[in-house]
């Protein structure tokens, strides 16, 4: 079953600031939890990004033998191309041993290297807007090309803590585009899990 929904290297002066308040209601983000050395998501929600010709790092293979015939067959369905910030929605996807699969767009190919520290913090929003009742997801940050830098893994997760104090302190009601639930500890997969923590722009405790 598939759907597909709309749902940021740079210097470290235009990454985004933190709120003087971040609440954990919703959102596990602990230094033990953060960040991994790069490999395939193995459990819970299963999030990978994706170009518009449905290219993913070569790390995402790990998921299983099938799973890029599976996603170009539920893409065509469903009638996702990679488009930036669209999420494609696989629940219970067969044979890959995860509960779910997210594949995010990361937009055309050749504009990938370009992405600051801004649009990958809005690609983390877009992961967490999607997680709804999810307690567990493993995000695989590596594109076609390969693995997601230091920095701009810090602005996704940031982005990711950024949409989750935005939804507990200003939603009243959830639109057609958020899905809500309870708390959900989230892990990041990173090539440099000790440059990704120094580049985190809050203090680790």
């Amino acid at each position: 079953m598939a759907r597909s929904e709309p749902a940021a290297g740079a210097s470290r002066a235009n990454r985004p600031e933190s709120p003087p308040f971040l609440p954990d209601m919703r959102f596990s983000l602990a230094p033990q939890d953060l960040l991994f050395q790069i490999c395939a998501p193995q459990k819970g929600v299963a999030v990978i990004l994706a170009d518009d010709k449905l290219a993913t790092g070569a790390t995402a293979a790990g998921l299983g033998e099938g799973a890029q015939d599976l996603i170009r067959r539920a893409a065509e369905t469903a009638g996702f191309s990679g488009k930036s910030k669209t999420v494609l929605d696989l629940l219970a996807p067969a044979g890959l041993g995860v509960d779910r699969l997210l594949v995010v767009g990361l937009g055309k190919a050749d504009g990938i290297a370009a992405l600051d520290d801004n649009e990958w913090a809005a690609l983390g929003g877009t992961v967490m807007g999607k997680l709804g009742k999810a307690k567990a997801a493993e995000v695989l940050l590596e594109t076609p090309a390969g693995a997601v830098e230091a920095g701009h893994a810090a602005a996704f997760a940031m982005g990711m803590k950024l949409r989750a104090y935005v939804f507990d302190r200003y939603k009243s009601k959830k639109g057609d585009d958020e899905e809500t639930g309870g708390s959900v500890k989230v892990s990041l997969l990173v090539d440099d899990a000790k440059a990704a923590k120094k580049a985190w722009p809050m203090p680790m405790r």
